[in-house]
């Protein structure tokens, strides 16, 4: 069993993690994984790494959570909002529903509040997100790439941002521009959750 080891630790995402977490990803979403319209969303863009964690045992990695930077288009107002985009979240199938990816989720949003960051969007079950502030977008409709999952949509915001538009387009960012961000984690910082 690959997390015998009691000693479980939840830290940022390196480098060397990179062939672990894809091979995570094929085993708990399946090799056709890349087809969904989230995925369009992270295509040719970096994660953003001070908000990349993952959750390991004995340097194995059984979780991994992420978040992108996006942009949700007005397109009744031509406005652009910035936000986080949220996904993948993978724990290793052998120890789903031991209550890691919610340590894991617990852990990247405290980190995600402690930045400041004012909304962070996500395809999803509200059934699972909703106990970590979670919602529907609905009634507003913003659509994805490939006008796909607009019905899984689901945000989490704090009280300070500006409402969602009626109807919005969620796409693609190159980054984060303007002051969304108060702070960075630097290279020796320690983990976020030992256990």
């Amino acid at each position: 069993m690959i997390w015998k080891n009691d000693m479980i630790i939840i830290d940022q995402e390196h480098v060397l993690d990179a062939p672990q977490i894809e091979m995570l990803l094929d085993t708990t979403f399946g090799l056709g994984r890349k087809s969904k319209s989230s995925y369009s969303l992270r295509e040719n863009i970096d994660p953003i790494h001070d908000l990349s964690f993952v959750l390991r045992s004995n340097n194995v990695v059984l979780g991994t959570i992420r978040f992108w930077p996006a942009v949700i288009h007005d397109v009744l107002g031509g406005s652009d909002q910035q936000t986080l985009f949220l996904g993948p979240l993978a724990i290793h199938p052998d120890v789903q529903g031991t209550g890691y990816g919610k340590m894991l989720v617990d852990a990247a949003l405290a980190k995600v509040d402690e930045l400041s960051f004012s909304r962070v969007m996500l395809v999803g079950c509200t059934k699972y997100y909703g106990k970590f502030g979670f919602r529907s977008v609905k009634p507003k409709y913003i659509s994805l790439p490939g006008n796909r999952d607009a019905e899984r949509l689901l945000v989490r915001e704090n009280g300070s941002v500006r409402s969602l538009p009626s109807l919005g387009r969620l796409i693609a960012s190159d980054g984060l521009h303007g002051n969304c961000m108060d702070g960075r984690m630097s290279d020796n910082e320690q983990p976020l959750y030992v256990g």
